[in-house]
């Protein structure tokens, strides 16, 4: 189908009413009864001759055969249909809204318009029903065009996106974690390595320590041993100790020993052999 209407605003300039989904509007719609519309509602920030068109539309549907269609009207803005035991369900919407939102939009009004009026549409004359309808027709178009929790799969794909967020936000963590670790086992390893260089260097300290306790033990013997022959040298007489039995004496003690024969015999002896005969 080809239709002319008015201009009507850019889908992508912005609107009072436009919500943060920004995946397009409900423009138009309708429920008809073949060609008497029943109840319908316009959104006020679209205009165009929508209701000439859809009439049109209305008288080439057959309202008993259930069926769904979709019709362009033109590049940002498409017809979606849906007959049903002949009731025609029909909005217009903004491209980027997509098939699947319109039809869901169209099964919750079906919905809620046969729960209100059960059979009554069936004898109800041109708009007898749009004063009682209309204002649900507005709330759900509404719900639709701006509440995320209106379509399941939005819903879902912003649960996704959030999930994906918090993903990305725990590598991002993990990567940051990652690398603070390699930097604790870098800092570890060179820890470790400090600590074997110092356990040698402490080995080798405490070798050099034991030598040098070594020597100067070594000299303090000496110097003891030095002090001690330095004593016994002065009090036994400097320099052959002859005070004390040396063997440089050349004083002889006369000493009388019976002689075997009873005899007075002197003999003399020496200090040092008077000394060794005592021993």
């Amino acid at each position: 189908f080809l239709y002319m209407a008015t201009p009507s605003p850019d889908p992508a300039s912005p609107s009072p009413n436009r919500g943060s989904l920004d995946k397009g509007i409900i423009v138009y719609t309708l429920i008809a009864r073949g060609e008497v519309v029943l109840t319908e509602w316009t959104s006020p920030d679209r205009k165009g001759n929508f209701a000439q068109i859809t009439r049109d539309i209305l008288k080439r549907i057959d309202p008993f055969t259930s069926r769904k269609m979709s019709y362009s009207y033109d590049d940002h803005t498409h017809f979606h249909i849906w007959v049903d035991a002949g009731l025609i369900y029909l909005v217009m919407a903004e491209s980027e809204f997509g098939k699947r939102r319109s039809y869901a939009f169209l099964a919750d009004i079906r919905t809620l318009f046969l729960s209100k009026f059960g059979d009554s549409w069936q004898n109800a004359i041109g708009f007898g029903l749009n004063a009682q309808f209309c204002r649900t027709l507005e709330q759900r178009a509404n719900f639709f065009s701006f509440d995320p929790n209106s379509d399941k799969m939005t819903a879902l794909e912003t649960e996704i996106q959030a999930a994906k967020n918090v993903l990305v936000e725990n590598i991002e963590k993990l990567i940051e974690r990652g690398e603070k670790i390699d930097l604790l086992v870098e800092k570890t390893e060179t820890l470790q390595e400090e600590t074997f260089q110092m356990k040698g260097k402490s080995k080798t300290l405490r070798v050099k320590l034991w030598y040098r306790n070594m020597k100067i033990w070594m000299c303090i013997c000496c110097i003891i041993l030095i002090i001690l022959f330095i004593i016994v040298w002065v009090a036994c007489g400097f320099p052959n100790f002859k005070d004390c039995g040396g063997g440089g004496s050349d004083k002889e003690t006369v000493v009388v020993v019976p002689s075997p024969s009873g005899q007075n015999d002197a003999v003399i002896l020496s200090f040092l052999d008077l000394w060794r005969l005592k021993n």
